[in-house]
């Protein structure tokens, strides 16, 4: 049997954790689902973790959950750090592309 390289082997795994998120389902439902076991899952959700971590700044994939903002409520960005954006419903939306493109 030929080994997977480390590199595909982390794609694929990382994949999965994404999908397993993205299912709503429990992490040992979706491990039975995958035919995998969950001491697997939980090494490479720590692998993933790990790589989130110390990925350089930029733009990530966000969901959105609960209702979609309103004018009358804007939306609230909350970053892993503690540090919390606002952009409240009188924001112009030039003024937050322009700030966007500053980062």
């Amino acid at each position: 049997m030929e080994k997977e390289p480390k590199q595909e082997r982390q794609k694929e795994m990382f994949a999965l954790i994404e999908s397993c998120k993205d299912s709503g389902m429990s992490k040992k439902a979706f491990c039975d689902q995958q035919g995998l076991s969950q001491a697997v899952y939980y090494y490479w959700q720590k692998k993933y973790k790990e790589v989130a971590t110390t990925l350089p700044g930029g733009f990530v994939p966000v969901k959105c959950q609960g209702m979609a903002p309103t004018p009358a409520t804007g939306i609230e960005i909350y970053y892993p750090n503690g540090v919390r954006i606002h952009i409240g419903d009188q924001t112009e939306l030039t003024l937050v592309r322009l700030l966007v493109g500053l980062l």
